[in-house]
């Protein structure tokens, strides 16, 4: 059950705010989770009197999960006018100076200092974009593509995203080639998502480093070219850039652009692995129970399944679950086993509804059932995954074996489950 393709992963939600208007913390959060990080802002006089090729090039932020969604917290040392007086910012920005109009709005807007006042906030960021500013142009991208504080509106996000993009703001360059790619809110344009991509990639933006990586690996309308692709990713993982240092490793493990080591994937997925990267640690999960690039070691497997099972990464969850109903390194446990597939088939994985029929099958744990087996077969059934004949055949050969009133039952619990595990 191993990833063998970094796909979704790759592309880390679009989602992105700043301190503004998110209600969260002034950027001493823990930078310990589970998603993709960065954001930049640079001193408002050198942004504006430097050439952009002798701007710096500090990229990595703090970073963490809100309500699910990945956001990129500003560093409170990157606000060119942090610690100035509200009354200097105040008359400055009264003035007409743009970077001290976005700290004021910025201020307004997340009450620092000052009764929070949202719509006076947005209202001076506007005027600090209608300037030109383009941290203030990038805020109005972010506040229009998600609808806070302002209508959400992907035109506008855009419009505003471009402004910024076009003087070398790497987060609205890196936020346009993700809107273009992922093509949910604008028509998807890959020529586009390339063509950002590469202007933040070239000011050593690590995440749309690696983004290049993943659209010269697959070939997101462009030939495919594996060794630009590693390219990238080595380029992505100098800065430490987590997905990268993954990328790479699935690249070896499968032998795209480079002959198939096992061992080289296992340097790799550790480096994921040990940031906390759920896609690493259960792949390091596969690695020790499979014995691919290590010493097949059981209790190893279980330990980085556990580590991406806690993250919950369903197919870890699953893993781990068959080793505890097989006893595989541990003591044959089938209520641990029952409640890992059951979080797993939570998550609409097919293979782990399909084990929890067979649980009710055989009566581990769950109540001996053909009808609640035969709703779970069938659901597993029709959903596509990598054991669909197996499950198949299973399924006709239960069926063939229950009665109509037991099969008509099975078929209204199915319909039941299926609202359970959040596949309608």
């Amino acid at each position: 059950m191993k990833n063998i393709f970094f796909v979704r992963n790759a592309f880390f939600p679009l989602l992105i705010t700043g301190l503004l208007l998110c209600g969260c913390d002034n950027g001493n959060s823990s930078a310990n989770n589970n998603a993709s990080a960065s954001t930049v802002t640079a001193s408002a006089a050198s942004e504006q009197s430097q050439k952009p090729d002798q701007r710096p090039q500090a990229y990595q932020r703090v970073k963490k999960t809100v309500n699910g969604q990945t956001v990129y917290l500003l560093d409170m040392d990157d606000f060119p006018l942090r610690g100035v007086p509200l009354a200097t910012i105040q008359e400055k920005a009264k003035a007409g100076d743009p970077a001290a109009q976005y700290e004021l709005g910025r201020r307004l807007g997340s009450g620092e200092g000052v009764a929070r006042d949202i719509r006076g906030g947005i209202n001076w960021i506007q005027k600090a974009a209608d300037q030109n500013y383009p941290e203030a142009q990038f805020e109005l991208g972010m506040m229009y593509s998600l609808g806070t504080g302002l209508r959400q509106d992907p035109k506008q996000a855009l419009t505003w995203y471009n402004k910024a993009a076009e003087q070398d703001h790497v987060l609205a360059q890196d936020n346009l080639s993700q809107l273009y790619d992922v093509g949910t809110k604008v028509k998807r344009d890959f020529a586009k998502a390339l063509y950002w991509a590469q202007r933040a990639a070239d000011q050593g933006f690590g995440p749309s480093q690696n983004r290049l990586g993943v659209i010269y690996r697959q070939g997101l309308g462009i030939p495919p070219d594996k060794a630009k692709a590693l390219e990238w990713f080595h380029k992505a993982a100098k800065q430490n850039e987590v997905e990268a240092l993954f990328n790479i490793g699935n690249m070896h493990d499968m032998g795209e652009g480079v002959p198939s080591d096992h061992t080289e994937a296992v340097k790799w997925y550790r480096k994921a692995a040990d940031q906390g990267f759920a896609l690493a640690q259960y792949n390091l999960g596969v690695m020790y129970e499979d014995g691919e690039g290590v010493e097949q070691n059981y209790a190893m497997a279980l330990q980085w399944y556990s580590k991406a099972a806690q993250q919950g990464n369903s197919d870890a969850q699953l893993n781990m679950g068959n080793m505890y109903l097989h006893g595989k390194g541990i003591t044959v446990d089938y209520k641990t086993a029952y409640n890992l597939f059951r979080k797993s088939a939570m998550q609409g994985e097919p293979i782990a509804i399909y084990n929890i029929g067979q649980m009710h099958t055989i009566g581990a744990e769950v109540q001996q059932s053909k009808i609640m087996a035969f709703a779970h077969y069938k659901i597993a059934n029709s959903m596509e995954n990598t054991l669909s004949d197996l499950i198949n055949k299973r399924f006709n050969t239960l069926k063939s074996q229950m009665t109509q009133v037991e099969i008509q039952a099975g078929e209204q619990e199915a319909r039941k489950l299926m609202q359970v595990y959040g596949l309608e």
